[in-house]
């Protein structure tokens, strides 16, 4: 298997760094990496919000998973009544930076795409 052939993108990109990115096409395999690690930073950033903003866990027992689940839905508000009137703010704040990330996922996937099938192809000058 030819290592080099694989490594390219990666190798183009520290050559970047190097000269000065004055090469377009060098630009061009940035800004793939950029795309392409997007999703991954965003899954990380989405991970460490989760774990900051969910209620603790002596809240979250006294609940069964469906109220979670309905909590996690986005034009719902019948979970509201099942859960305690103290817990509300912590479950609703869990709730919007859940469905802030997601939308945020969603929207740079959908970016993502595009940018990989239809723009992709023309910087390259594959068709």
């Amino acid at each position: 298997m030819n290592f080099g052939k694989l490594l390219e993108p990666f190798i183009v990109t520290r050559d970047l760094w190097v000269n000065g990115g004055a090469v377009w096409g060098r630009g061009v395999v940035l800004l793939d990496l950029i795309v392409a690690s997007s999703v991954s930073v965003l899954w990380l950033c989405f991970l460490v919000s989760m774990l900051k903003t969910c209620p603790p866990r002596r809240i979250s027992r006294l609940y069964p998973f469906k109220v979670h689940m309905r909590s996690l839905l986005p034009f719902s508000d019948r979970w509201r009544e099942d859960i305690a009137p103290e817990h509300v703010e912590a479950i609703g704040k869990s709730r919007k930076t859940f469905l802030t990330f997601f939308t945020a996922l969603l929207a740079v996937a959908l970016l993502k795409f595009a940018y990989f099938e239809f723009f992709f192809v023309r910087l390259h000058a594959l068709r």
